[in-house]
């Protein structure tokens, strides 16, 4: 999973967020006013104590969303942030400063999608993927929320699963860069559901030199797909 360059975004835990659809437009969510008083919780690490954006929801409950901000493109990346009720001023979930999201709220749902950048796009092209999706909502008098992997992740065809096994042959020849866009396609293809690619995966640990940045980016992505592969939904933070 590469880095988000500077003007772009990080990693998600090596996360970042997609936008989705309804009421979202191309800079984000719009904030709606709430009928009740509305603060950041204090235990969050931020300046301010104004939130960012608020929503309301049917049944009288409303969420607030608090944390860094960064428009790229005319859109809105949400980083080291929570998601809030603002009756009870308590965090509701938190996205560390590794992540990146995106926001959507519509039909009475706040969508929250942590992306990661990975070469799934035609010709191993990178792009951002909805990796963890997290859907708050009304449930009689308070605010609910689930978490789900998006399973939808488009697989590999079957002459992109031949190059990387023919790459994955020639791993004593490959440079440290080249070992780590194998691992990206690897994990990729594990997703997919190719089972070679997740035990070639994991055997490409030995590859990557302990403390190395290299290092650290397989790390993650090994951590993301023990996750994935423990199927159930993703651990509330």
């Amino acid at each position: 999973m590469k880095n988000f360059p500077a003007f772009a975004l990080l990693l998600l835990a090596l996360g970042a967020c997609q936008q989705q659809t309804e009421t979202t437009s191309s800079r984000g969510p719009q904030s709606e006013p709430v009928t009740v008083p509305c603060r950041c919780p204090s235990e969050l690490p931020v300046s301010d104590t104004r939130p960012d954006t608020t929503f309301q929801f049917s049944n009288g409950q409303a969420i607030s969303v608090c944390g860094l901000r960064e428009q790229v493109r005319n859109l809105s990346y949400y980083s080291e942030f929570a998601v809030s009720g603002c009756q009870t001023n308590q965090v509701l979930k938190y996205w560390d400063a590794r992540q990146r999201c995106q926001l959507a709220f519509g039909a009475d749902t706040l969508t929250v999608e942590s992306l990661l950048n990975l070469p799934a796009g035609p010709n191993f092209r990178y792009t951002l993927v909805p990796f963890i999706i997290d859907q708050f909502y009304p449930l009689r008098n308070g605010v609910r929320y689930i978490s789900n992997f998006n399973r939808g992740i488009r697989p590999y065809a079957a002459a992109d699963l031949r190059r990387i096994s023919k790459d994955y042959a020639r791993l004593p020849e490959l440079t440290d860069a080249e070992k780590l866009e194998l691992a990206n396609r690897l994990f990729v293809a594990s997703l997919g559901g190719d089972d070679t690619s997740a035990s070639s995966f994991r055997q490409l640990k030995s590859s990557f030199a302990g403390g190395s940045a290299n290092a650290a980016e397989y790390a993650e992505l090994n951590r993301l797909l023990v996750l994935w592969q423990r199927g159930g939904t993703p651990p509330k933070s």
